[in-house]
């Protein structure tokens, strides 16, 4: 093994060892095998179980455990929650002791396995046996037998292996070692026929035969060649011994051959015979043409033409191109021969028949050679057939591929140019990685490849020979480029000062100042930008500032703040830090008074109250000291020190104040404070935010005037917030501001309202209102109904008819659903067009009249036709509104010749009204089965079958049938028992399926409404029927017994909710178990066994709790099904479970069934 091993024990027989590398894998070790395998990954505890084979390992969360360590993959797993600690054997158990860290537990392993184990390391094998007879054959328990067959075998104890095999269920295996224990029962192991069967079985074949030979048994050998289907070495044998019938079995096996479609060694037979065309024949159908080739080839015959086209293709079909070209050419077919070499890639043979008899394809096929070749990336071998054939392109490149470098030289020196320069390139990438840089910059020049020469020079340090090279080749503005480029690459390398001088020497200073920067030295950056770029100076400093402020460099901020003549930037750093002494220190030697009475003022908020405001007087800083006691909310001592020292500061002071108290919500305070400030739009603001606008204007109109107005409009705007439009309306007009009040109603879609200001505030907005009231695509689109219609009158008043038109026409049904509205707009639109408008008169007429009779104004609508004298579409909408009296009335103002036609029209058109609207029932009625039929397909079912039950029985039976079909189909079972029962259930033949659906479907489901329904038909029913058919009748006794059922169940439903009925109800339950071919089989043995459990009657309920359980889980599993037969119920009527039909799912959940489970189980273990 190639790790270190931390744990080794070999088992208590010596014959396999257990080991633990150092990565936590477990191995086996079969020292007799001289075999390794590996048994599991990350494995933190092993041993053996003492006194035995088995073996216990931990896996992370999982316990291991192989109780038989021969069959590695059949392992038993246990989830645990802690580590192993040992094992623990004594008084007849093993446990396994586990460590939580808190509490140990004890996990208990399966002690037959394990005194099976001991069993077979003692070679026990009839002890072992016993252990694992009364076991099932689990994953574990079945490897375990074939363990003990294992060692059976080895010690040739065949009534162990005879057993073992049984239980494994190799019935073939088990019923040859009974015939050899009969044989050793009777003659003894050493029997010759017990030896030829173990060499038999030991597949020793030539052995068995000595064997039986040696004991004159040839009959024997040659059967026991034919059971193990040897047909062939049976008849080698009868030939051999020149057994009489040896012709016989040889003609039966090919005959047996034949009919089997083993071809392949029938051809053998017949090969051997001589007869080659069988042969030939046999081997193309079995799918051998090679040996059919290798045939003609071998024996030197004639054969017919079209036989040898069949072997030819066949083996072209199977990819034996190879063999058909050999066989090809040995028939002298020379060109067939060569593209079959080609085919099969055999070039070498292709190009020795080519050089004899296609010289000219040579060339050619070294090229396809070399290709082939370089497919299979054998680039070396390619390089002479690409020479051969001339193509010194694909030579170079096989030979590059090929790493061969100086046959590539060689090769592609005396190329053309533009096929040289890409090799040349790869030539010199080469040498170039090997460092032979003269020759590498020798191909990269041939190449013209200048850039990559320069940048190996770059890459390998030197200098001189780079530049050398590049100015050559290049002009100086590219190769300024490349410098740029190189110094890029030495930047992310971090060589700087090499980055520098290469970026200076391509003129590009800004690139090194920014290289600088990103690396952090600022120095460096400052000598460059001082040197390069100095009007950019000051605002690199400050950069640079912020930069160290950033970083936490607080003195390098400092410093570049001040040198970029920013020094307050480095008071707000230090202030922000708290740094305070620096601060006042920045401040004093670089800013004004009043920047060190603020860093003053955030000093003393650090040093508290009282000593803070004595720093501060004590250092003069009066208004300093105001400012804290007003920022400290000592308003008193503020005023006292303005008062006292700074009298200019009081309206701060105030100001101050009024904003304090603002926020303690002590407003009319705040309001005085504001005025004493001289801030009375603070105050105005204060209110505003406030919704206080009687305040708000009180202190407006008192002493700000200017801002009434401004308030009035904000209290317009918290109006319009809450879309109090009204309210609004009046405060923009308070406001003078009109205007904004019709833009409210606009955005709001307010067109009326709009209006309606406009004439009384803004005269001049009317007509631009009325306009894009007017304009159906723009701001009109969402007009309101009253609106339109309001804007297209006064379009009218104006005498804009055409204008009006569009305005009455532009609303629809869409817009509203007064109808009134609608009439009288579109009929305004149809007089409009026919008084004043000719032009348009016909759109508009056939739009209004097609609209009104949309909406169904039928009257209106052929009204507004007839009066623009379109006669026939005023005649078809009376007649679509089945006013056929109008419809003739408007005819009579017609031309006679087309007045009678029109009449003739509008009475076939009344005639089918008439029908369609019910008047068919009297014409049924009278006997009209047209009219009968159109009853029923129209769905009018109830007169359909009234008048057919008139008509007689077999008239209500075919549409009573029918009828019922459809109910079926929608499932309506109660729907159809109650029509069948209504109308008197005949006992009709074509019916009887229909009673037979509806009876199984009511008595499967068992609901009461459903089983009242179906008692009422089947009791008509079976009375019908007991005037047609006796007793004995096949029919009525299946419809009698449904009958029975229903009673049954109808019976039972009414026990179970009355009490006193409970043995009735059992009874009832126990009853209904002989249907259960016809009712819910699973709920009625569930019922059954709830109904004698409740009475005590626990072994009954056992048997149907039982079958219960049974038909539930061929339910969930209908292909598993655990029934195996009906002894539980023999001798009753109740029907076996094979006959039942089962429901599509289960009546319980698993829950609930497990409960009944555990019931059975408890029952089962008492008794």
């Amino acid at each position: 093994h190639d790790g270190k091993i931390d744990y080794l024990e070999l088992n208590p027989g010596g014959n396999k060892l257990l080991f633990r590398d150092r990565w936590k894998q477990l191995y086996l070790y079969n020292i007799i095998e001289q075999s390794k395998t590996t048994l599991l990954n990350y494995c933190s505890y092993v041993n053996w179980v003492p006194f035995s084979d088995v073996v216990v390992a931990q896996n992370r969360g999982n316990l291991c455990v192989w109780y038989s360590i021969d069959e590695p993959d059949k392992m038993t797993k246990y989830d645990i929650k802690g580590d192993v600690e040992s094992i623990e054997r004594s008084d007849g158990k093993t446990e396994v002791i586990v460590d939580d860290g808190s509490n140990t537990y004890s996990y208990a392993l399966e002690e037959t396995l394990i005194a099976f184990s001991a069993a077979l390391e003692y070679k026990s094998l009839e002890n072992a046996m016993e252990i694992l007879e009364p076991l099932e054959l689990t994953q574990e328990n079945e490897a375990n037998w074939k363990s003990l067959t294992k060692i059976a075998i080895e010690q040739n104890n065949f009534f162990v292996a005879e057993r073992c095999y049984a239980a494994l269920g190799d019935v073939a295996k088990a019923g040859y070692y009974r015939k050899i224990n009969d044989l050793v029962r009777e003659n003894g192991y050493d029997d010759y026929k017990v030896q030829s069967k173990l060499a038999v079985l030991s597949k020793h074949f030539q052995k068995a035969e000595a064997i039986l030979l040696d004991h004159n048994q040839l009959e024997e050998a040659m059967a026991m060649y034919q059971e193990v289907h040897r047909w062939d070495e049976s008849i080698k044998l009868a030939e051999r011994m020149k057994h009489q019938d040896a012709q016989e079995y040889l003609d039966n096996y090919y005959g047996w051959l034949l009919s089997t479609n083993q071809e392949p060694k029938a051809a053998e037979i017949k090969e051997r015979a001589g007869d080659y065309i069988t042969a030939i024949n046999l081997y193309l159908k079995g799918g051998l043409p090679a040996k059919a080739a290798n045939i003609v080839t071998t024996y030197n015959m004639s054969y017919p033409q079209d036989l040898l086209e069949k072997i030819a293709s066949s083996l072209t079909s199977n990819n034996m191109h190879e063999k058909a070209g050999d066989f090809f050419e040995k028939l002298d077919l020379q060109q067939r021969a060569l593209d079959a070499f080609v085919r099969g890639r055999a070039f070498r043979k292709a190009i020795d028949l080519a050089k004899r008899a296609f010289p000219t394809a040579v060339v050619n096929l070294e090229e396809e050679w070399g290709d082939h070749l370089c497919s299979q990336k054998q680039h070396d071998l390619a390089i002479s057939h690409y020479k051969q054939a001339g193509i010194f392109s694909k030579a170079v490149e096989a030979a590059i591929k090929a790493k061969q470098w100086n046959t590539a030289v060689q090769l592609v020196q005396g190329q053309p140019e533009e096929i040289a320069r890409p090799f040349y390139r790869e030539i010199a990438l080469h040498f170039a990685e090997v460092r032979q840089f003269d020759l590498a910059e020798k191909y990269f020049v041939k190449a013209g490849e200048f850039v990559e020469a320069f940048q190996m020079y770059v890459k390998a340090s030197k200098w001189d020979a780079a530049y050398k090279l590049i100015s050559r080749y290049l002009p100086e503005s590219e190769y300024t480029m490349l410098y740029i480029k190189e110094a890029q690459s030495f930047e992310k390398e971090g060589r700087y000062k090499d980055s520098e001088k290469m970026y200076i020497t391509a003129n590009e200073p800004d690139l090194a100042i920014n290289m600088y920067k990103n690396a952090k030295l600022y120095d460096q950056m400052i000598r460059l930008v001082s040197k390069y770029r100095k009007e950019l100076l000051k605002d690199t400093h400050i950069h640079l500032a912020q930069e160290c402020e950033t970083d936490g460099n607080h003195k390098q901020a400092e410093h570049h703040y001040v040198e970029g003549g920013h020094w307050n930037g480095a008071v707000d750093m230090y202030t922000v830090h708290e740094m305070w002494d620096d601060a006042i220190r920045v401040a004093k030697a670089h800013g004004s008074q009043k920047d060190c009475e603020n860093v003053a003022v955030k000093v003393a908020d650090t040093m508290g109250h009282d000593s803070g405001r004595a720093f501060l007087i004590k250092n003069g800083l009066v208004d300093a000291a105001i400012e804290f006691e007003a920022n400290k909310d000592n308003f008193d001592e503020a005023f006292k020190l303005a008062n006292l020292h700074a009298k200019y500061k009081l309206p701060d002071v105030h100001l101050k104040y009024a904003l304090y108290l603002e926020d303690e919500k002590r407003y009319k305070e705040a309001e005085e404070e504001y005025i004493k400030a001289s801030k009375p739009g603070e105050a105005i603001g204060m209110y505003k935010h406030l919704g206080d606008w009687h305040s708000a204007l009180q202190v407006a109109r008192q002493y700000d005037p200017d801002s009434v107005n401004s308030v009035f409009f904000s209290q317009g705007e918290s109006f319009l917030q809450r879309r109090d439009f009204a309210k609004a309306e009046g405060c923009f007009i308070n406001a003078k501001d009109p205007e904004a009040a019709i833009n409210a109603y606009m955005r709001e879609r307010m067109y009326g309202e709009a209006l309606r200001v406009a004439k009384n505030h803004c005269p001049h907005r009317v007509h631009e209102i009325n306009q894009k009231i007017g304009d159906p695509g723009g701001m009109g689109s969402d007009l309101k109904v009253e609106d339109i219609f309001n804007s297209a009158k006064i379009s009218e008043d104006n005498r804009d008819y055409s204008k009006a038109i569009d305005g009455y026409l532009r609303i629809t049904e869409h817009d509203t659903s007064d109808k009134g509205l609608l009439e009288e707009a579109w009929e305004r639109a149809a007089n409009l067009a026919m008084s004043y408008d000719k032009d348009r008169v016909r759109d508009v007429v056939e739009t209004v009249g097609e609209r009104l009779y949309s909406i169904q104004s039928y009257d209106a609508s052929a009204e507004i036709y007839e009066r623009y004298g379109d006669y026939q579409r005023a005649i078809e909408i009376y007649m679509a509104a089945q006013q056929f009296t109008k419809a003739k009335q408007v005819a009579g103002s017609v031309n006679p010749a087309e007045q009678q036609r029109l009449l003739s029209i509008i009475d076939e058109k009344e005639r089918q009204f008439r029908i369609d609207s019910g008047d068919i029932g009297d014409m049924a009625a009278d006997g009209d089965a047209q009219s009968l039929e159109m009853l029923f397909n129209k769905g009018r079912y109830d007169q359909c079958l009234q008048i057919a039950e008139q008509q007689g029985t077999d008239v209500l039976s075919g549409y009573l049938e029918r009828y019922a079909k459809q109910l079926v189909q929608n499932g309506d079972w109660t729907g159809t028992a109650n029509t069948m029962n209504k109308y008197g259930c005949p006992p009709n033949q074509n019916l009887f399926a229909v009673y037979k659906t509806v009876a199984l479907e009511i008595l499967a489901a068992s609901n009461v409404s459903e089983l009242t329904a179906c008692k009422g038909m089947l009791q008509r029913l079976v009375d019908n029927l007991t005037l047609s058919y006796d007793d004995s009748n096949p029919i009525f006794r299946e419809f009698n017994e449904y009958l029975l059922i229903n009673h049954y169940l109808l019976l039972k439903i009414e026990c179970e909710s009355s009490s006193g009925s409970s043995a009735v109800y059992t009874r009832l339950c126990i009853s209904l178990l002989r249907y259960t071919k016809i009712i819910r089989a699973d709920k009625a043995f569930l019922d059954a066994g709830n109904a004698c459990k409740s009475e005590g009657m626990n072994n009954m309920a056992f048997l149907f709790f039982k079958r219960y359980l049974d038909l539930a889980e061929a339910i969930e599993d209908p292909d598993n099904a655990p029934f195996e037969d009906n002894a539980d119920f023999e001798g009753t009527d109740i029907p076996s479970p094979f006959d039942i039909p089962l429901p599509e799912s289960n009546l319980m959940g698993e829950d609930e069934r497990e409960e009944i489970r555990d019931w059975v189980l408890q029952i089962q273990m008492d008794d």
